[in-house]
């Protein structure tokens, strides 16, 4: 008897062990990405930014950046061969916003101008951006650098693109 009371308890215990076995199956979860490729019509068409890449950049490519009812304008380029891209948004704001995408702790920044609209640079070990506001269309600007970037470099190429914009 003695025999079927452990044999009991060890079936017992085998019942309670699987009982109480992680579900090692992996869980998978989509995440969309909000950065969609289009041509330069669409970008204008779905944003109402009409946004392009300076003269003698290489590798173009737009994009439009949207989540909820935010939507970004992005140009994707490559420039005297250094990676850059420039985000637009419309904006309510009083002062240009972040919307780089870039999350860093700038070791240096510094007020500047982009056409006649103030401007911020943020830089840190060759990657940056610069921010400005055009005040009378409500559109923020950043341009963005991950290699190469300077404040000079940011702020000689935001303006070459200001022209064309303006």
């Amino acid at each position: 008897m003695s025999k079927r009371v452990i044999l009991f308890f060890v079936m017992i215990l085998c019942i309670a062990l699987c009982a109480c076995g992680k579900n090692t199956q992996a869980k998978t979860t989509q995440v969309v990405n909000p950065l969609r490729e289009v041509t330069v019509e669409e970008l204008e068409t779905q944003t109402g930014i009409a946004l392009v890449a300076p003269e003698g950049a290489a590798e173009v490519r737009y994009f439009v950046l949207a989540y909820g009812d935010v939507k970004i304008a992005q140009v994707k380029f490559s420039w005297n061969g250094q990676a850059a891209y420039v985000r637009a948004q419309e904006t309510s704001a009083l002062e240009a916003e972040d919307i780089s995408g870039l999350n860093y702790q700038w070791t240096s920044t510094g007020e500047t101008q982009v056409g006649d609209c103030k401007a911020t640079t943020y830089v840190k070990d060759g990657v940056g951006y610069i921010a400005w506001l055009d005040g009378e269309s409500g559109i923020v600007y950043n341009l963005c650098m991950t290699e190469g970037a300077n404040a000079d470099t940011l702020c000689e190429l935001a303006n070459a693109i200001f022209k064309l914009i303006s």
